[in-house]
């Protein structure tokens, strides 16, 4: 089994694996829509951490993981407890290398329901930007999240625009300068 790793996935792996590929998934935005009390945030100021969105003209890079067979069942339970899964899908995967052909990957999307209590939605760049910046969890800061994500995207995939992810970068870095002078 293979999962997509579109969020902290790429920079914090607390899981085994067998084999991982850089590449992406089609049909999907990346958006920091998903709240986080622990990793980013606290309860009272929650961090905001990526989740996917349908949308049929957009990609999102990414690393899928294939999952060791001899312990399945307990890296997915440990999965599903850190990335707060309200649902999976499974999708194409699209690797970087063109000889590799795609293959499906499961993907964990959190979504506005009744069970996520902590899903915060759409939001401006400014509004999204203060949240980051006052935000911190016992992973870090919530801008670290943002610099890291933006850090694989240069590397990764230089040519491909995620605009929401940079626009959102730079805000953070101005709101984090200005705080500091």
């Amino acid at each position: 089994m293979w999962i997509f790793g579109y969020g902290s996935l790429i920079w914090s792996v607390d899981f085994p694996y067998q084999k991982k590929l850089t590449g992406h998934i089609r049909g999907f935005s990346r958006r920091f829509w998903q709240g986080s009390i622990r990793y980013r945030g606290n309860p009272g100021k929650p961090g905001r951490v990526v989740t996917l969105v349908k949308d049929p003209e957009d990609c999102v890079w990414g690393i899928a993981y294939q999952l060791p067979e001899d312990n399945l069942d307990s890296v997915l339970e440990h999965l599903a407890f850190r990335e707060n899964v309200y649902y999976k899908e499974s999708v194409l995967f699209y690797p970087v290398d063109p000889s590799t052909q795609p293959f499906d990957v499961m993907v964990h999307v959190s979504v506005k329901n009744e069970n996520n209590l902590h899903y915060l939605g759409p939001a401006s760049l400014e509004d999204m930007s203060q949240q980051i910046v006052n935000s911190s969890g016992c992973a870090g800061r919530n801008s670290e999240y943002v610099y890291k994500l933006a850090e694989f995207m240069r590397i990764v995939a230089p040519d491909k625009k995620d605009d929401q992810l940079f626009n959102l970068e730079r805000m953070v870095r101005e709101r984090e300068a200005n705080y500091s002078e």
